[in-house]
């Protein structure tokens, strides 16, 4: 669809038939609050000059603006695969927190390479974070049938053996980033998700069972 249809679109009224008794009220709130920052006005020209106007907005509503950190990386760790290494990192993201990273490394490369970075997919699958998209060899059953169904292979690996550089993080609430629920002690948590941690207590940890009680808890909290 064209900018030019998609503002049709958008602009054409909602008509009474379709809000009833409320069209009336909703469309007196929409004319007097217009979407200022919307880049599909039309008096925005330039998207530069949208985005100078709009960044400071955005990061305003977020209430996100940590204070720079130098870039630091640390190896804690590195795995030689076939037609790769992977290097494992912690990357200094804030002065609050660091990100676990993984860095696969094509074997034999010299001087510049292409690099990518590899996002996991949300699936609702909270346990795993990069794991989703690069193997190892003490992968559980559900994680593996996961991974195939999902992407068919472990994408990272592909590109490492194709020559590149890939960078593979925990998006935050994945993996290593997410809410151990497990911790939680249940005598002190909210009342609606007692229940569900003391039956996730009785379970072994680490069960294709485990593992999807622990998503449901974090799909809820």
């Amino acid at each position: 669809m064209t900018r030019r249809a998609l503002l049709a679109t958008l602009a054409a009224p909602l008509g009474a038939q379709d809000l009833a008794n409320l069209y009336g009220m909703l469309d007196g709130i929409a004319a007097a609050n217009t979407p200022r920052l919307s880049f599909l006005d039309p008096k925005w020209k330039s998207l530069e000059a949208w985005k100078r106007e709009a960044r400071p907005v955005y990061l305003r509503h977020l209430s996100y603006d940590p204070q720079p950190a130098p870039p630091a990386a640390e190896v804690l760790g590195r795995e030689p695969r076939e037609g790769f290494t992977v290097e494992r990192l912690r990357l200094r993201a804030t002065a609050s927190y660091d990100l676990p990273a993984r860095l696969l490394v094509p074997a034999g490369v010299r001087g510049r390479v292409p690099g990518v970075v590899a996002i996991h997919c949300h699936s609702g699958r909270y346990v795993w974070g990069h794991e989703k998209v690069l193997s190892h060899p003490a992968d559980h059953s559900a994680l593996t049938e996961f991974r195939d169904r999902a992407y068919g292979r472990p994408y990272a690996e592909l590109l490492a053996r194709r020559g590149y550089v890939v960078l593979v993080i925990d998006a935050f609430y994945f993996g290593e980033r997410r809410l151990k629920v497990e911790q939680i002690d249940p005598a002190t948590a909210p009342p609606d998700m007692r229940d569900a941690l003391q039956a996730l207590r009785k379970i072994p940890p680490d069960t294709a069972e485990w593992m999807t009680a622990v998503n449901g808890l974090c799909s809820r909290y």
